[in-house]
């Protein structure tokens, strides 16, 4: 399954629940534009993609550790496509694990 990270975003702000039964502990590629690089309180690299229903609410991204040095490469208005396991929202915002780039 592929989706953009409008299309995830749009998902979840509609109806969390099937939004849920769709993407939560599924794997699929997910396409957009980098907003942001962060890493968690763990110390885990994520990013954020833009066009998710305000900018308080951009689906999230976390990486697999392995790879730190390509989240190191990237920079914000780079368009990315990714696979990932969907892991539900925190407060609407989407949230992902487990990330590695699709190429």
């Amino acid at each position: 399954m592929q989706v953009t990270a409008s299309q995830l975003a749009q998902a979840y702000d509609r109806n969390t629940v099937a939004a849920d039964q769709q993407f939560k502990g599924k794997r699929f590629q997910v396409t957009g534009v980098v907003d942001s690089i962060n890493t968690n309180f763990l110390g885990r690299p994520y990013l954020t993609l833009r066009d998710g229903v305000n900018q308080f609410m951009e689906p999230q991204f976390e990486l697999d550790r392995s790879y730190e040095s390509y989240a190191a490469k990237l920079q914000a208005g780079m368009r990315v496509s990714l696979v990932h396991t969907g892991s539900g929202d925190v407060a609407k915002t989407p949230m992902s694990k487990g990330c590695k780039p699709a190429d």
